[in-house]
């Protein structure tokens, strides 16, 4: 099967369009205008007065960047709470050992909380986005088990651990 190098012309063009796709996205989830208005597609293609494109750089970081954090911490608050269902509900190990992952969790909630509480516009949105997110996943679950039972028997064949039943 042959694979796209970022050094192949089709290489740069996906690069070239994911940059892109990331400039619209920053530009959009701004929300409005230098001027006050809500921000629009034709919007995000220009620069508004005074914005250098370092701003712009940044912010094509720092956004999606942002987000992506918010998710992972939500991604930790479930890790530690599937090791406590796993560790400790099933008596393999210690109880006073449960300390751990609880008090992982309360530090995931505290930061959570300190990145969400009184921020301001457009990081007030992210908590939304991420929350948007989680329900599609839910939402997946919910409505095609089988689907989500068949990626993960195929995410444990390519490890090399055997399926649950």
């Amino acid at each position: 099967m042959a694979t796209r190098s970022l050094l192949t012309i089709e290489g740069n063009s996906v690069a070239l369009i994911v940059i892109l796709v990331v400039v619209i996205f920053v530009r959009l989830i701004a929300g409005s205008t230098p001027d006050g208005h809500d921000a629009s597609l034709g919007d995000a293609f220009r620069l508004p007065s005074g914005t250098t494109l370092d701003a712009i750089a940044v912010n094509a970081f720092l956004y999606p960047g942002t987000i992506g954090v918010l998710s992972l911490m939500v991604a930790y608050i479930a890790t530690n709470l599937g090791a406590i269902r796993h560790l400790f509900l099933g008596h393999r190990r210690p109880a006073w050992q449960i300390v751990f992952p609880v008090l992982g969790i309360a530090f995931l909630v505290f930061t959570i909380y300190k990145n969400v509480a009184g921020t301001s516009t457009p990081y007030d949105r992210f908590p939304w986005i991420v929350l948007a997110w989680l329900a599609v996943g839910a939402l997946i679950v919910a409505v095609a088990p089988h689907l989500v039972r068949r990626i993960g028997e195929r995410l444990t064949s390519e490890i090399g651990d055997p399926p649950r039943q």
